[in-house]
């Protein structure tokens, strides 16, 4: 119709539609690559919380590349149940040779690393029993990134440290965070550093709940 000398044309509704076709069109692709970040994720076993990092995966084959292949197919790249799971019997098997308690072992794990066998700090420890280069070297430890090795020499560790200070679980513990020399300069008591008093308290805390399932 005319208005004031002025015409006024009805638009079709494709034209209308236009714009939403062409933002639908441009988001497309990022709507893909969304999907397949969140199947990448899923397929690590990232949990919430979690501080582990498979960036950290060294780029070396043999015992490692074996154990822990990057297609996501080794189960201890599953769910933290699924992987306490898995280092059980491996911990109650190291454990029972030190005479240790493996749910002390079990929540120094949790503690440690989640049960994440590929997790690194930023001093450079590394593994499910964050076993640090120097320490790693003196027990004849060469791939902390292969689960089994890294168990077998973290506890023999930790056995050598309740041999040191007789049995004494907080002592052992903490001599196992801190180093035996601190433990020994604070004259055979946990030394007053909040990190290792910190992790003295959670290991212990923990190991109840681990003793309750698995024992």
């Amino acid at each position: 119709m005319r208005i004031s000398g002025t015409s006024y044309h009805r638009l079709s509704p494709r034209l209308l539609l236009a714009p939403f076709w062409l933002a639908a069109i441009l988001l497309l692709p990022a709507l893909f690559t969304l999907a397949a970040l969140g199947r990448n994720y899923e397929m690590l076993g990232y949990e919430a919380g979690s501080y582990a990092s498979f960036s950290h995966i060294p780029g070396r084959g043999g015992a490692m590349a074996n154990t822990l292949p990057s297609q996501g197919h080794s189960p201890w790249l599953g769910s933290l149940h699924e992987r306490q799971e898995l280092a059980w019997p491996l911990i109650r098997r190291f454990s029972e040779q030190e005479n240790l308690d493996p749910a002390l072992v079990m929540a120094l794990v949790q503690v440690e690393s989640r049960f994440d066998p590929m997790v690194t700090s930023k001093r450079g420890a590394a593994g499910l029993m964050q076993i640090n280069k120097v320490t790693a070297r003196h027990l004849g430890l060469d791939d902390p990134f292969n689960p089994e090795a890294n168990l077998a020499a973290g506890i023999r560790y930790l056995g050598s440290l309740g041999k040191m200070f007789n049995n004494n679980t907080r002592l052992m513990l903490a001599a196992y965070n801190a180093g035996p020399g601190r433990v020994q300069a604070a004259g055979r008591e946990v030394p007053d550093i909040k990190e290792t008093q910190e992790f003295v308290d959670k290991v212990l805390n923990h190991s109840g709940y681990f003793r309750d399932r698995f024992q």
